[in-house]
């Protein structure tokens, strides 16, 4: 049953942001200039949603559509809902996304294809399952949070030894951070990250999505750069979007940086500087826990979650 709950439009920024900075954890997919950069540069449309129960909003979703002459042909929901509460009850859930699986049962609605803002649990598995969700892929996002509001001095204690080593390494290395949002540094950051993808053989955002990003709001975005007897050797775009930050994309420049640990100093700047702007949480971004640089960011203490996966409703 649905009684008392509903779901509405938002079109206007200001409403949709105090809802946004009431969550706990939320995701940058669900973030307003993510929505704006996507139309921009990837030519979606982008629709977004408050759900209410009696009149009280629980929950808002940012769904990002395909549309030809007015139709809306299929949707895409990247890290979404996202509920107001740290931890919404059973009912709560079940209503949100009954809501949500009725949109995709409309004539011209389309499929719809969800990676939902749930953890991975037996409880969230079986809420989707029983209102119709299909499950398309098994392995969900997985990240880990650092907890900005902890003392520095704490941070640094949670560290991996071995990483913790590493990093004592990098800052007696003489590295050079430079740390700001200018179109100079973006310029350096997006050329890397092209010739990064295509020498490596990997799919990362888009160069023209990074660039419609920080567009959006470029006072919520950072770029690191590591550089080593004036060459540059890393660098680092770190997004922010209400409490919290993620780090977005990064390059690493080969065996010079290697030596010298160069990741995890600009990691921990990272760190350092999102703490300094008052940002809650740090995203270190998504990971296989299996892979090297799982390990890697695993090694730095954070709040480990993984969601529940991708599905599909028609």
């Amino acid at each position: 049953m649905t009684r008392g709950y509903h779901l509405r439009a938002v079109k206007d920024s200001s409403e949709w942001e105090a809802c946004f900075k009431a969550i706990s954890f939320p995701h940058l997919m669900q973030a307003w200039p993510y929505g704006e950069a996507k139309e921009h540069a990837a030519c979606w449309h982008v629709r977004r949603l408050v759900f209410e129960r009696s009149n009280t909003p629980i929950a808002i979703c940012q769904v990002l559509e395909v549309r030809a002459i007015g139709l809306r042909l299929a949707s895409r929901i990247n890290r979404g809902p996202m509920f107001l509460e740290p931890e919404p009850s059973v009912e709560d859930k079940e209503n949100v996304y009954r809501l949500l699986r009725a949109q995709s049962r409309v004539i011209t609605g389309g499929p719809l294809l969800i990676a939902p803002a749930l953890p991975a649990t037996e409880e969230n598995e079986h809420i989707l399952d029983g209102l119709g969700f299909k499950r398309r892929k098994n392995t969900g996002w997985c990240s880990s949070l650092i907890d900005l509001y902890q003392d520095e001095s704490v941070l640094r204690a949670r560290l991996a030894r071995n990483w913790r080593n590493q990093l004592r390494k990098a800052q007696n290395a003489g590295i050079v951070l430079e740390a700001m949002s200018s179109t100079g540094l973006l310029e350096f950051m997006l050329d890397m990250h092209a010739r990064n993808m295509a020498e490596k053989n990997f799919v990362g955002p888009k160069v023209e999505l990074i660039k419609a990003l920080y567009e959006a709001r470029p006072d919520d975005f950072l770029i690191l750069k590591a550089t080593l007897d004036d060459e540059p050797i890393a660098a680092l775009a770190v997004v922010g979007f209400g409490a919290s930050s993620e780090c977005y994309v990064g390059w690493f420049g080969g065996s010079r940086g290697r030596q010298v640990s160069v990741g995890n100093f600009i990691y921990w700047e990272a760190v350092l500087a999102m703490k300094k702007a008052g940002r809650r949480w740090l995203d270190l971004g998504g990971y296989y826990s299996s892979d090297k640089f799982g390990h890697f960011k695993q090694g730095m203490g954070g709040n480990e979650y993984r969601l529940v996966g991708e599905y599909l409703a028609y």
